[in-house]
């Protein structure tokens, strides 16, 4: 029988050529120091560059076990990291990055938090002891601190940063949660962190070190209207748990 993996390792790339030889390097050369057993699944979408040919070349030179997965067509990040968090065979389950913006020694604190019984452990950039290196330009700090007290205001208020892409589930969290996903776009990472909330998992934010390594890909300015109708439709589209989690807490 196939043996099954500690841990599963999720990277979303869309034309990600330019970097996804020396991320999966890292990846194999922390694997390797650790002595983990994992997965690294590649999740292509819809590149238009060879970066899923590259990443397949790349995963069979460092011998790491995992495979990539191709979408068809480019339809969005968490489109990208559904796929691999349900097709992922780990006993935890990593989403990061493909620049690795959270360097992966991180992970370490992530599966503390889920070793003293967290069900989701997240990559928080917002905690008082968290580094940014170097901090964001003040213009996108302003933006971000704008997206928070509106997603805020509509899902999560406790929560301080839904958007770093570095996160750690349990099987169990990462399959109920991202089987019942809608979002495919930016607003994803609050979805599934208000589905988690609303199932009864156990969500804890940890400080990091954070590296902008590049200018996001993402244009809040351009696509603001979309996010906001994302998140109103999260609130809408779950409604349904939300009102059995009352009924739970009432009872």
């Amino acid at each position: 029988m196939e043996q099954t993996p500690y841990l599963t390792i999720v990277i979303p790339a869309y034309n990600e050529v330019a970097l996804i030889e020396q991320t999966l390097d890292l990846v194999a050369n922390f694997l390797a120091e650790r002595n983990l057993s994992a997965e690294v699944l590649v999740v292509d979408d819809g590149s238009t560059d060879g970066t899923a040919d590259l990443s397949e070349a790349a995963l069979k030179r460092l011998g790491l076990c995992g495979r990539v997965l191709r979408q068809n067509s480019n339809v969005g990040k968490g489109a990208a990291v559904q796929r691999g968090m349900r097709e992922g065979k780990g006993q935890l389950l990593l989403m990061t990055d493909a620049d690795l913006s959270t360097p992966l020694e991180e992970y370490e604190k992530l599966a503390k938090a889920l070793a003293a019984g967290a069900d989701i452990a997240i990559a928080s950039r917002g905690l008082k002891q968290s580094r940014l290196e170097p901090p964001q330009p003040w213009w996108r700090q302003s933006l971000g601190k704008l997206y928070g007290l509106v997603r805020r205001l509509i899902l999560l208020p406790r929560v301080v940063d839904t958007q770093c892409g570095f996160k750690l589930f349990t099987a169990e969290a990462a399959h109920e949660v991202f089987s019942r996903q809608t979002i495919s776009g930016w607003a994803f990472d609050a979805e599934i962190l208000y589905i988690a909330c609303l199932l009864g998992y156990r969500i804890v934010e940890v400080p990091v070190t954070w590296r902008n390594r590049r200018e996001s890909k993402v244009r809040i300015f351009r696509d603001v209207w979309r996010v906001l109708r994302d998140l109103l439709a999260v609130r809408f589209r779950h409604r349904h748990l939300a009102r059995s989690r009352r009924r739970s807490e009432n009872s």
